[in-house]
């Protein structure tokens, strides 16, 4: 299987202020998981006022 490798250039821009947002958020309230069978999965923990901040970002 072919290695893949980012291209983070291309994959997010920091200077959209929607993407630096959206990086600040995940940074303060996201958890990427070590575990077996876990690896890679990324948790965010929000209050309940905050959901609508996930839903804008899946679009």
């Amino acid at each position: 299987m072919a290695e893949c490798v980012p291209d983070a250039a291309g994959f997010i821009d920091l200077d959209v202020p929607e993407y630096a947002y959206m990086f600040g958020f995940l940074q303060a309230d996201g958890h990427l998981s070590r575990g077996t069978g876990q690896k890679g999965r990324l948790t965010v923990e929000v209050s309940a006022r905050d959901v609508g901040l996930l839903d804008r970002s899946r679009n």
